[in-house]
């Protein structure tokens, strides 16, 4: 049952694709952490690389949805991946160069960072072209475990690509995921399902709409809080790992890697065990996702034993899942 969904052809090539753009993703945020850790010892610049990367989800995210409905699904994804290999290869190019700086890092993960906002908008609205409301849970739930196995796959995958190969060689490794998800994707453009009709409202009209009916359904008002919170107070203990694990716990790239991809376990073995069962209470399952993510953070910025984070970030991962799906 969890596997349902891959029958279909659309949602199981575009599944593909996403495990190598969520990998690439993860490598990239773990790189240029790394990378800025390097460059400045400062934990503060280090914040800033996650700040970069959530600010489009802010600026854009509102307007993403309205956006997708107006152009083809198909069409943002592949422009998506584009706009990745270009950075990917600038990026390359300064460090073979040496002539990479800061700021670099900040203006590549923001714009990776718009294009992954746009992609979120449109790979969400495609699954619910191919599925009924029936068949959407599974889906989406699917998509959540390759999303949060990335979480595991790709800090374990970078840090250790980080020892052996740089910066550089990471980047060239992350190149060819973006493109060979590229070439999956185009895959999909023969297969594709008619995309909606253009809504006649302007965006503006949609986005005031749509916040009004936030406003007046309880539950989608619930959600959209418990989102908040966990955006604010939670997800960024992402962007102090590196730092946790160099100057708290004294590790190197590659126990890096696997204290990050930690949390990417309990995520993935969250997801598939969601994803399995026929969830009635979807509203608990939430908010207990939540509670259980940001109390095992509480306590992990308290530890100072490897292994004790490692279980902690673990027991992250598995809130994460059932706050995510």
């Amino acid at each position: 049952q969890t596997f349902q969904a891959l029958v279909n052809p659309n949602y199981a090539r575009l599944w593909g694709a996403n495990w190598l753009l969520y990998v690439a993703r993860m490598m990239e945020l773990v790189a240029l952490s790394w990378l800025v850790l390097d460059l400045t010892d400062s934990p503060s610049r280090v914040a800033f690389v996650g700040v970069s990367r959530m600010l489009p989800m802010f600026l854009v995210g509102l307007l993403a949805g309205s956006l997708a409905d107006r152009f083809s699904k198909i069409g943002v994804l592949v422009g998506v991946q584009l706009l990745n290999l270009m950075v990917g290869f600038s990026m390359l190019a300064l460090l073979v160069s040496g002539n990479i700086e800061v700021w670099h890092t900040y203006l590549a993960i923001f714009l990776t960072g718009t294009g992954w906002t746009l992609d979120f908008a449109a790979r969400r609205s495609y699954y619910s072209g191919l599925f009924t409301p029936a068949g959407l849970v599974n889906a989406v739930s699917l998509d959540t475990a390759s999303m949060t196995g990335s979480m595991m796959l790709g800090p374990l995958l970078g840090g250790t690509l980080i020892s052996l190969v740089g910066f550089s060689g990471t980047y060239v490794v992350m190149i060819a995921m973006y493109f060979l998800g590229l070439v999956v994707i185009l895959s999909l453009a023969r297969h594709a399902i008619q995309g909606n009709s253009v809504p006649k409202e302007g965006i503006i009209s949609q986005v005031t709409a749509a916040v009004q009916v936030v406003r007046g359904n309880r539950t989608l008002w619930a959600v959209f809080l418990v989102t908040v919170a966990l955006n604010f107070f939670g997800f960024p203990y992402i962007q102090m790992v590196p730092v946790i694990a160099r100057d708290v716990l004294g590790v190197g790239e590659v126990l890096f890697g696997v204290l990050m991809s930690a949390a990417g376990m309990g995520a993935l073995v969250g997801s598939l065990l969601i994803a399995s069962r026929q969830v009635s209470r979807q509203g608990t399952v939430y908010i207990m996702g939540a509670s259980l993510m940001l109390a095992a953070l509480f306590l992990f910025a308290f530890s100072r034993v490897y292994v004790i984070s490692i279980v902690l970030l673990f027991a992250t991962g598995l809130g994460t899942a059932g706050f995510a799906t």
